[in-house]
């Protein structure tokens, strides 16, 4: 009876310290990552790293891509393939010397150009200075956007008019005789004569005078006063959405006082 409880004790024991071994190596098995499951578990936290910094890129701070203008130089019914652009602030001169943006135009005239900024500004098309004068149009900013200006008519410098002072046979009448460059196309010209003693000078007269190269004015005019002549040849040509010629040519200023 002895032996036999002594054998029973002894089985028990050893299954008891089996059992405590495999709890001990399953313990470790489940608890440590193997070297493959380590470099895949990092491998796919990289990834997840990675794309999240993509996808949370600040660009607060990056430039915005601007308004894009576009348009075409014009000299009245022709591309001017001479002419510059020049972008400034609304309100400055195309003289300006820090411009915001300059540019060119193609072979037939066209043109693109963009700047940033806020505020409105101004697209100066201009021709050779000795031969042209500048048009300006206003554009207000919309970054991203495209605006088109359509056909920007620039228009020809006249050489100086003539003027002449005819005193009349009574020997008190008299007159001021006006002459000017002829422009081919042109339908008609515009004569405006300001006294320029006043402050600020006064219009005394303005009007269309036909299609001719020639105006006597003979409204009285004082002696020591001041006066200016201005004349502009109009052309067929017409702005879109306009029902008036373009002014494709004009002397702008030309002072004059009795002899």
């Amino acid at each position: 009876m002895i032996c036999i409880v002594r054998e029973d004790l002894d089985t028990f024991s050893m299954w008891r310290f089996v059992l405590i071994a495999l709890t001990i190596v399953l313990t470790i098995g489940c608890g440590t990552p193997s070297p493959t499951d380590s470099g895949a578990n990092g491998s796919a936290q990289a990834e997840t790293e990675q794309s999240s910094g993509t996808k949370s890129t600040d660009t607060s701070d990056l430039p915005d891509s601007g308004t894009t203008v576009t348009g075409r130089a014009m000299w009245n019914d022709q591309a001017l393939p001479s002419a510059s652009v020049i972008v400034v602030p609304e309100g400055n001169s195309y003289t300006d010397p820090n411009p915001v943006a300059t540019g060119t135009v193609d072979a037939d005239g066209y043109f693109t150009i963009s700047f940033n900024g806020t505020g409105n500004h101004t697209i100066w098309v201009m021709g050779t200075p000795d031969d042209y004068w500048g048009v300006g149009k206003k554009v207000e900013p919309d970054p991203g956007a495209t605006v088109d200006l359509g056909n920007m008519y620039v228009a020809k410098k006249m050489t100086v008019p003539t003027i002449v002072y005819v005193l009349l046979p009574n020997g008190v009448d008299h007159r001021f005789e006006f002459s000017w460059e002829a422009f081919p196309d042109t339908v008609d010209y515009s004569v405006v004569i300001w006294n320029t003693s006043t402050s600020p000078s006064t219009e005394i007269f303005q009007g269309s005078v036909g299609n001719v190269t020639e105006y006597s004015f003979d409204s009285s005019l004082s002696l020591d006063t001041d006066y200016q002549f201005s004349v502009t040849a109009i052309s067929a040509v017409k702005e879109e959405g306009s029902s008036a010629g373009i002014r494709f040519a004009y002397y702008s200023g030309l002072n004059f006082s009795f002899p």
